[in-house]
């Protein structure tokens, strides 16, 4: 085939893609369900809070209500700012192993209660010799954030494996 064909089959695959996503997003957003996450949360408190360093972070001791037509559900941060009871202190433990996972709302466990988050499930899974600290939203919510998020804050927990959850 020569090169102009080429070129202009590709134009052609390429502006049709472009219309039949651009039609479907109007398609979607016109007719399709309403997009509720995005309008509940506008205008509304929101569970994260700015930080000097980070996009967001956790506050330490919250109680933030989360009640939609799914689910109500109510994330608590422990006195450091974490989704759930570890770590309870910033020195760990002499006789326990730490897990560090950072990661963004699939993590923190969003519209899930605390014992349905898959870091809880591996909280269990370990059992008592290991702290699993969920550091969802308290690190941010993306790869830059949590690597900032590491080298000022993660790193001091001690932890023996960090998991970055995408």
């Amino acid at each position: 085939m020569p090169t102009n064909k080429r070129l202009y089959a590709a134009a052609a695959v390429i502006a049709s893609v472009s219309v039949s996503i651009t039609v479907g997003e109007f398609v979607l957003l016109r007719f399709g369900p309403p997009i509720t996450v995005y309008r509940e949360l506008s205008g509304r408190p929101y569970p994260a809070v700015a930080s000097s360093y980070l996009p967001i972070t956790l506050p330490p001791l919250m109680a933030y209500r989360h009640k939609t037509r799914e689910f109500d559900v109510v994330y608590n941060t422990n006195q450091l700012g974490y989704r759930g009871v570890f770590p309870g202190m910033l020195e760990k433990p002499r006789l326990k192993k730490r897990v560090l996972v950072c990661g963004d709302s699939f993590t923190l466990g969003w519209g899930n209660f605390l014992a349905d988050t898959f870091v809880h499930v591996i909280q269990e899974g370990l059992g008592t010799g290991y702290e699993v600290i969920n550091s969802a939203y308290r690190s941010g919510y993306s790869p830059d954030s949590y690597y900032a998020y590491l080298m000022r804050e993660g790193f001091a927990l001690s932890p023996r494996i960090v998991v970055i959850a995408i």
